[in-house]
Protein backbone atom coordinates (compact mmCIF):
# COMPACT_ATOMS: atom_id res chain seq x y z
CA UNK A 1 0.00 0.00 0.00
CA UNK A 2 2.79 2.32 0.59
CA UNK A 3 4.58 1.71 -2.75
CA UNK A 4 0.97 3.03 -4.39
CA UNK A 5 1.02 6.19 -1.96
CA UNK A 6 4.73 6.92 -3.44
CA UNK A 7 3.22 6.12 -7.12
CA UNK A 8 6.40 3.37 -7.07
CA UNK A 9 4.96 1.42 -10.88
CA UNK A 10 8.06 -0.69 -10.04
CA UNK A 11 7.79 -1.60 -6.70
CA UNK A 12 4.08 -2.59 -7.27
CA UNK A 13 4.66 -4.40 -10.62
CA UNK A 14 7.41 -6.26 -8.98
CA UNK A 15 4.91 -7.09 -5.79
CA UNK A 16 2.09 -8.03 -8.17
CA UNK A 17 4.20 -10.14 -10.17
CA UNK A 18 6.00 -12.43 -7.06
CA UNK A 19 3.44 -12.11 -4.68
CA UNK A 20 -0.32 -13.72 -5.28
CA UNK A 21 -1.79 -10.47 -3.94
CA UNK A 22 -5.35 -9.83 -2.28
CA UNK A 23 -6.15 -6.59 -3.40
CA UNK A 24 -8.95 -5.93 -0.99
CA UNK A 25 -6.86 -6.45 2.08
CA UNK A 26 -6.93 -3.13 4.09
CA UNK A 27 -4.71 -1.40 6.53
CA UNK A 28 -5.64 -0.46 9.90
CA UNK A 29 -8.31 2.37 9.03
CA UNK A 30 -9.65 -0.01 6.69
CA UNK A 31 -8.48 1.59 2.86
CA UNK A 32 -7.49 -0.91 0.01
CA UNK A 33 -3.98 -0.14 -2.81
CA UNK A 34 -7.03 1.13 -5.07
CA UNK A 35 -7.63 3.68 -2.43
CA UNK A 36 -4.60 4.97 -1.18
CA UNK A 37 -3.82 5.58 -5.12
CA UNK A 38 -7.27 6.92 -5.68
CA UNK A 39 -7.05 9.45 -3.03
CA UNK A 40 -3.51 10.56 -4.52
CA UNK A 41 -4.76 10.52 -8.15
CA UNK A 42 -2.20 8.22 -9.44
CA UNK A 43 -3.80 6.87 -12.39
CA UNK A 44 -0.95 4.65 -13.78
CA UNK A 45 -1.02 2.34 -10.08
CA UNK A 46 -4.89 2.26 -10.45
CA UNK A 47 -4.40 0.89 -14.17
CA UNK A 48 -2.07 -1.58 -13.18
CA UNK A 49 -4.01 -2.68 -9.92
CA UNK A 50 -7.17 -3.12 -13.14
CA UNK A 51 -5.09 -4.86 -15.43
CA UNK A 52 -3.84 -7.34 -12.32
CA UNK A 53 -7.64 -8.08 -11.14
CA UNK A 54 -8.18 -8.91 -15.15
CA UNK A 55 -5.42 -11.10 -15.31
CA UNK A 56 -6.83 -12.90 -12.23
CA UNK A 57 -10.56 -12.72 -12.87
CA UNK A 58 -10.36 -16.30 -14.93
CA UNK A 59 -8.00 -18.31 -12.50
CA UNK A 60 -9.94 -16.76 -9.39
CA UNK A 61 -13.42 -17.15 -10.63
CA UNK A 62 -14.82 -13.88 -9.80
CA UNK A 63 -15.81 -10.62 -11.24
CA UNK A 64 -12.56 -7.98 -11.77
CA UNK A 65 -14.44 -5.70 -9.51
CA UNK A 66 -14.59 -8.12 -6.51
CA UNK A 67 -10.69 -9.01 -7.16
CA UNK A 68 -9.66 -5.04 -7.14
CA UNK A 69 -12.29 -4.11 -4.75
CA UNK A 70 -13.74 -1.29 -6.86
CA UNK A 71 -16.80 -0.85 -4.08
CA UNK A 72 -14.97 -1.53 -0.89
CA UNK A 73 -15.62 0.76 1.82
CA UNK A 74 -12.97 2.18 4.73
CA UNK A 75 -13.76 2.90 8.37
CA UNK A 76 -15.72 5.94 7.12
CA UNK A 77 -17.90 4.27 4.41
CA UNK A 78 -15.68 5.76 1.90
CA UNK A 79 -14.96 4.07 -1.35
CA UNK A 80 -11.77 4.96 -4.06
CA UNK A 81 -14.32 7.27 -5.78
CA UNK A 82 -14.68 8.70 -3.00
CA UNK A 83 -11.50 9.79 -2.43
CA UNK A 84 -11.01 10.87 -5.74
CA UNK A 85 -14.04 13.41 -5.71
CA UNK A 86 -12.89 14.33 -2.12
CA UNK A 87 -9.30 15.14 -3.11
CA UNK A 88 -10.50 16.80 -7.00
CA UNK A 89 -8.75 14.16 -9.08
CA UNK A 90 -10.93 14.36 -11.88
CA UNK A 91 -8.99 11.70 -14.23
CA UNK A 92 -9.01 9.67 -11.58
CA UNK A 93 -13.04 10.23 -11.45
CA UNK A 94 -12.99 9.55 -14.46
CA UNK A 95 -11.03 5.90 -14.41
CA UNK A 96 -12.93 4.70 -11.54
CA UNK A 97 -16.05 5.26 -13.59
CA UNK A 98 -14.99 3.80 -16.98
CA UNK A 99 -14.09 0.56 -14.65
CA UNK A 100 -17.74 0.58 -13.08
CA UNK A 101 -17.44 2.35 -9.53
CA UNK A 102 -20.60 3.61 -8.15
CA UNK A 103 -21.34 6.98 -7.59
CA UNK A 104 -24.24 6.19 -5.03
CA UNK A 105 -22.78 4.24 -2.40
CA UNK A 106 -23.08 6.39 0.85
CA UNK A 107 -20.60 7.08 3.00
CA UNK A 108 -21.23 6.87 7.26
CA UNK A 109 -22.66 10.27 7.03
CA UNK A 110 -24.92 9.36 3.94
CA UNK A 111 -22.40 11.40 1.51
CA UNK A 112 -22.07 9.47 -1.76
CA UNK A 113 -19.78 10.64 -4.31
CA UNK A 114 -22.33 12.58 -6.38
CA UNK A 115 -23.20 14.45 -3.48
CA UNK A 116 -19.91 15.24 -2.63
CA UNK A 117 -19.52 16.80 -6.20
CA UNK A 118 -21.48 19.40 -4.61
CA UNK A 119 -19.62 20.42 -1.78
CA UNK A 120 -17.13 23.10 -4.06
CA UNK A 121 -16.60 24.40 -7.38
CA UNK A 122 -13.43 21.87 -7.97
CA UNK A 123 -15.12 19.25 -7.00
CA UNK A 124 -18.12 19.35 -8.82
CA UNK A 125 -15.94 19.97 -12.47
CA UNK A 126 -16.78 16.04 -12.19
CA UNK A 127 -20.24 16.04 -10.83
CA UNK A 128 -21.49 15.75 -14.66
CA UNK A 129 -19.28 12.84 -15.13
CA UNK A 130 -21.15 11.57 -11.83
CA UNK A 131 -24.64 11.86 -12.75
CA UNK A 132 -23.79 9.92 -16.54
CA UNK A 133 -22.55 7.33 -14.52
CA UNK A 134 -25.74 7.26 -12.79
CA UNK A 135 -25.12 9.63 -9.49
CA UNK A 136 -28.39 10.62 -7.95
CA UNK A 137 -28.74 14.25 -7.07
CA UNK A 138 -31.68 13.53 -5.23
CA UNK A 139 -30.37 10.74 -2.73
CA UNK A 140 -30.22 12.43 0.95
CA UNK A 141 -27.07 12.55 3.32
CA UNK A 142 -28.15 12.31 7.15
CA UNK A 143 -28.37 15.89 7.52
CA UNK A 144 -31.83 15.11 5.19
CA UNK A 145 -29.86 17.53 2.06
CA UNK A 146 -30.16 16.19 -1.22
CA UNK A 147 -27.49 17.25 -3.82
CA UNK A 148 -29.03 20.75 -4.85
CA UNK A 149 -29.21 21.71 -1.42
CA UNK A 150 -25.69 20.99 -0.70
CA UNK A 151 -23.95 22.72 -3.30
CA UNK A 152 -26.75 25.71 -3.23
CA UNK A 153 -25.51 26.95 -6.48
CA UNK A 154 -26.51 27.99 -9.78
CA UNK A 155 -24.27 25.60 -11.63
CA UNK A 156 -25.95 22.35 -9.87
CA UNK A 157 -29.02 23.72 -10.31
CA UNK A 158 -28.73 23.32 -14.02
CA UNK A 159 -28.25 19.52 -13.84
CA UNK A 160 -32.13 19.59 -13.18
CA UNK A 161 -33.57 18.14 -16.01
CA UNK A 162 -36.32 15.92 -16.77
CA UNK A 163 -34.19 12.78 -16.59
CA UNK A 164 -33.12 13.77 -13.16
CA UNK A 165 -36.57 15.58 -12.01
CA UNK A 166 -37.78 13.45 -9.03
CA UNK A 167 -41.62 12.79 -9.44
CA UNK A 168 -43.94 14.45 -8.06
CA UNK A 169 -46.91 12.58 -6.42
CA UNK A 170 -50.27 13.54 -6.27
CA UNK A 171 -50.09 15.96 -9.10
CA UNK A 172 -50.87 15.32 -12.73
Amino acid sequence: MYACALNCKEIVAFLLSTNPTNLCAQNNEKQTALMIAASFGHNSIIQQLFEYSKEKESEENKNFKEILGLNIVDENGFTALHYAVFYAHHSTITLLIEFGSDPNIPDLEGMTPTLMACIDEEQEKSLSQLIKAGGNLYHCNHDGQNGYEIANRESVSAFKSPQTMQPQYGSF
